[in-house]
């Protein structure tokens, strides 16, 4: 992979001053079928190999337009090459891997069609924006943040820019960047910035070392500060009721707490499920609920939130160490990074079926295959892997398909989604 270094102009201040919905095309899916590797409670587990030759940990996650996860990795020691990568994940389970020149943190795609990347450059030292084509082209923005800092997560704004929060090791200083996708930076310093989050009224919303959530407008104002209390934030992001999730751990008795504000700056503390040691991380979910990592002994668990109720609702048992990292994949299903497994883990929301899993019909005769999905509501495409042997009628909308034997011999008839999910069924004429 090529590196290009850019040096973009520093701008500093002091003070104050989603899905792609493409749809897959007919064919488009390989018949590896994705949700046939799911475990007991609903996951599906993707390994990530070795990053040069370290088991690599992978942290943040974010899809492009095309349909493919991405999964910013770096290895799990002192790697003489210095970075990490980014790998892309296809519904089908196949990898593509892009080297890095940095130490990745925050991963989005940008509103110019490439993946950018918060991250450490050890060589020599300095905090970077890396912008990385689809293809894997690398081009680093070095930020030339005050001594101690380097960005942390990274977010795209209601302004189309990159915003970055930054702390330094004792939570005492730090502050907001902002970065646009030409490469030109901006930094308003002040006290550690812990959490970031683009909020519903197209502010930026950030969080202290563990006292206030702040309120930012895109031209690097504070508008409002709002005390929530001796917290150890963890995550902050926008729920679909219009309004702000914090995951945070109580500093008095060390116990999970999820905090709502609104946009008008009234915090309510929620408090926990009653069970588990900890919050993680947030994501506004495909069902439009909140969803958080918690932590419990040697597991994370998956808990949903519903922002109608008000309540909490089910707790699902993860795969070991799943959750640093939480996003909406492509498939319409949670995606959760397992640092310390070295996976990337996938809850599936929207299981199908289908129904019969063996069909056998006779030359020249027809019989139905239905295919139901929960939490879909669309079209399903169905591809037979051999139509000289069995041909299926392409596409259905309530989930029902005519399959007619030709020849004799065996076939797959693989049935999927708008969303890349699928399934497929055993198709045998005689």
């Amino acid at each position: 992979m090529r590196r290009i270094i850019v040096l973009a102009i520093a701008l500093f201040a002091i003070g104050c001053s989603s899905h792609p919905s493409a749809v897959p095309a007919p064919g488009e899916i390989s018949p590896a079928i994705f949700q046939k590797h799911l475990d007991k409670n609903g996951w599906v587990v993707t390994p990530i190999d070795p990053i040069d030759g370290y088991q690599a940990l992978p942290g943040s996650l974010a899809v492009d337009n095309q349909h493919k996860m991405w999964v910013a990795a770096e290895p799990n020691g002192n790697d003489p090459k210095g970075g990490g990568e980014l790998v892309k994940i296809l519904m089908n389970g196949h990898q593509s891997r892009y080297p890095l020149s940095v130490l990745p943190g925050g991963l989005v795609f940008g509103p110019d069609g490439n993946m950018w990347v918060s991250g450490f450059d050890k060589s020599s030292g300095a905090s970077v924006i890396a912008r990385v084509t689809l293809n894997g082209q690398e081009t680093d923005y070095p930020l030339n943040l005050p001594t101690g800092l380097q960005a942390g997560s990274l977010i795209l704004g209601s302004d189309d820019a990159f915003w970055f929060n930054s702390c330094n090791n004792a939570g005492t200083s730090g502050g907001i960047g902002r970065i646009d996708t030409s490469g030109i930076s901006t930094f308003y310093p002040g006290s550690c910035a812990s959490v970031i989050a683009s909020g519903p009224d197209s502010n930026i919303w950030f969080g202290d070392a563990g006292q206030n959530i702040y309120k930012m407008n895109t031209q690097g104002t504070v508008l409002a500060t709002y005390p929530v209390g001796e917290q150890f934030f963890n995550d902050l992001k926008a729920g679909t009721d219009g309004t702000l999730y914090l995951a945070a751990i109580d500093n008095f008795n060390n116990s999970p707490d999820l905090i709502r504000v609104t946009t008008a700056g009234v915090v309510t503390k929620i408090g926990g499920d009653g069970y588990g040691d900890g919050y993680l991380s947030i994501l506004s979910g495909p069902d439009g609920n909140i969803w958080i990592s918690g932590a419990h002994s040697a597991s994370s668990d998956l808990i949903q939130y519903n922002v109608t109720s008000q309540s909490f609702g089910q707790r699902v048992r993860g795969p070991k160490h799943a959750g640093s990292g939480l996003a909406n994949g492509p498939d319409g299903n949670i995606w959760a990074s397992a640092p310390y497994s070295s996976a990337v883990d996938t809850f599936v929301i929207q299981v199908m079926t289908v129904t019969p899993k063996t069909l056998t019909v006779s030359v020249g005769k027809s019989a139905n295959l239905t295919a139901g999905e929960a939490n879909y509501s669309g079209t399903w495409t169905a591809v037979s892997t051999k139509p000289s042997i069995a041909t299926v009628t392409a596409n259905s909308n309530n989930g029902k398909f005519t399959v007619k034997g030709v020849s004799a011999g065996t076939t797959i008839v693989a049935v999927y989604d708008s969303m890349y999910n699928s399934v497929e069924a055993k198709v045998t004429v005689h």
